[in-house]
Order: C-alpha cells, then structure tokens, then sequence
C-alpha cells in the first residue's frame, strides 16, 4: 500500500484467540463458585464480558476478587495456553517483508512477548506497546502515538489493526487509519456502525488489502 511504510496490531482477539480462553475462565470460574453462568455460548459471552475492565466481570458474578476460591488468570493460562488465530501466523510472516510491524494493546508487554514467542513470532515485532507502557488506555491515543514516536513514523504512514469498537475511536482519536477484524470481540455488526476503514473477516484478507 502506497505511502503505508508500519502495521500496527491490536493483540487479544486479533492475534491470539483470547475470546476463546477467556470464555472457558469465566466458565470454569462460575463452576468453581456454583454460580449459574450467565451465557451459554460464546456469542453470549462476548455481549456479557467487558474485556477493558475485568473487575466488572467480577462484580456482575457477584464474585469477590479477594476470594481464594478464584483461579489464577496467569497460572490458568499458562497451563491451557491461549492459541494463535488461524492463519495468522502466515499473514504476519508475509506483511513482515514489506512492512515494519508493531503491537499496540491493553495486554501486558511480558504477556504479549511470551505468547508471541510460543508462536514464533516475536522476531517480527520492532516495537510492542503495553499496559504499563503508558498512563492512559485506549481510547485515550497515547500508546498509538508512543508506537509512531518509536517507529519514527507520522500517523499517515501506519495503519492499525484491531478487533473492537474501542480500537477505532483509539485509531480516530490518533488519526491513524484502521482495518477491523470480525474475529475478535466486537461483531460485524458493531464494527460497521463505527465505520473503520476497512474490514475484514478472514486473516488472509489482510494479504488483498496490504
């Protein structure tokens, strides 16, 4: 693409398959506490889960957070790992020949390494932006911008990739153009009401616009 010399990826429900994991932790947590689990699909999860905020999942379980019956989120994900998204893997070792690639997320950056690392893939990644990173979450600008600062790019020469409504108004409020994902958190319907750039509903999708 002309003139686009960066792509910067949004991490959880674009690279990795986070709604799936998170879906089964809230599952088995409900289980843990013998609470009636307020979804029984995935689709109804993703209405029910706040994925920027986590202690208002907690809340609405009515679960303390203090309660030693919880489960470790970390050590639950280090023991079922969190899978990459089908086909993602080949449209990132492609775009890596001719752009620079970066990620910018709310995950933490020792997370995002590690789960990048397993899926050999880290190598690819000049810049990774996370939470502890900066002191302001999306829709707040500050990690897009802090990711350009380091690219040593203006905002007319990346592009972002990201799976919810939140990474546009991020990618507005940054004036970065941005392509959203339908596999990820926000549905297709949602995404279209935001109005980003482009979306796309398979990986190798990227490949026709970049």
């Amino acid at each position: 693409m002309k003139n686009i010399k960066a792509i910067i990826f949004d991490f959880d429900g674009v690279i990795n398959n986070g709604v799936k994991v998170h879906y089964k932790f809230y599952r088995d947590l409900c289980r843990l506490h013998k609470i009636k689990s307020p979804f029984s699909t995935q689709k109804e999860f993703k209405k029910w889960f706040d994925p920027i905020n986590y202690k208002t999942n907690y809340k609405n379980l009515e679960i303390s957070l203090k309660d030693k019956k919880n489960i470790s989120y970390k050590r639950y994900i280090k023991r079922i790992g969190i899978p990459i998204i089908k086909g993602m893997k080949r449209v990132i070792e492609k775009l890596n020949k001719r752009y620079m690639l970066a990620v910018v997320s709310t995950n933490h950056k020792e997370v995002i390494e590690h789960q990048l690392k397993d899926y050999g893939l880290l190598k690819f990644f000049k810049v990774i932006i996370g939470n502890g990173n900066v002191f302001k979450i999306k829709p707040h600008p500050e990690a897009l911008l802090k990711c350009l600062k380091k690219l040593k790019l203006n905002n007319k020469e990346v592009i972002y990739i990201g799976d919810m409504v939140n990474d546009v108004i991020t990618a507005r409020n940054a004036n970065i153009k941005i392509t959203s994902v339908t596999w990820g958190w926000s549905s297709k319907e949602e995404l279209k009401k935001a109005k980003p750039d482009w979306i796309v509903g398979k990986p190798e999708e990227l490949l026709k616009i970049f």
